[in-house]
């Protein structure tokens, strides 16, 4: 029988601040074209927190820096509690985002 052989899908790790209630916007060394859909995993460091969406690409624009593109991404509800969730989550943590 013939082995099948996987797609492995890339895996970047970034760090950003700028979250809310609908999405990310982080720093990336590639363009992104936009609408491409992207699997995206959230991890809050303390408490280690993950959360798993499916987003979009919405927003690229070149940034100052060179060779970096300053990328929005939108998540999009997987399920009926996925955002709800998420929404939450940062509502406790995060107040000041209402």
């Amino acid at each position: 029988m013939k082995e099948r052989k996987t797609r492995k899908e890339p895996r970047v790790k970034i760090h950003t601040t700028d979250i809310s209630m609908s999405g990310i916007r982080f720093s990336a060394d590639w363009h992104m074209p936009h609408d491409m859909p992207i699997k995206v995993t959230v991890i809050f460091k303390s408490p280690t927190k993950p959360f798993h969406h499916f987003a979009y690409v919405r927003q690229v624009q070149r940034s100052s820096e060179p060779n970096r593109f300053l990328t929005g991404i939108e998540f999009v509800q997987k399920d009926e509690d996925s955002l709800v969730v998420w929404r939450a989550f940062l509502l406790e943590r995060y107040p000041e985002l209402t």
